[in-house]
């Protein structure tokens, strides 16, 4: 992660990553937010070493893209939580993307 970016556990086995500054252009965003987690997903792909044990461990990543226009955190965890469970949903170990960007409604993309 970047020295601007936050990374948090929230409880369990969900973490939210905070990336600040990503762009004031939507397609701009989802691109850098896609790489971001392309390169999680590569690193844990990896598995983690515990002594000689591999722990293999999947993700399902939601990723909720928000402009300046007015969304409060509450509703961006509330959308990228609904992106994590469209990636549950889709068969796990994926990335699902929410967007409500600059105030033009929401969607997944």
């Amino acid at each position: 992660m970047r020295k601007e970016d936050t990374v948090a556990r929230l409880g369990g086995d969900e973490f939210v990553v905070l990336l600040s500054d990503l762009s004031d252009n939507e397609s701009e965003a989802l691109e850098m937010a896609r790489n971001v987690s392309q390169k999680i997903h590569s690193v844990m792909d990896r598995g983690i070493f515990v002594g000689d044990v591999v722990l293999n461990v999947t993700l399902s990543l939601g990723v909720a893209l928000i402009g300046k226009d007015g969304e409060t955190v509450d509703e961006a965890l509330k959308h990228a939580d609904m992106a994590m469970y469209n990636a549950k949903d889709a068969g796990r170990n994926c990335t699902k993307f929410y967007s409500r960007f600059n105030g033009r409604g929401a969607k997944e993309v």
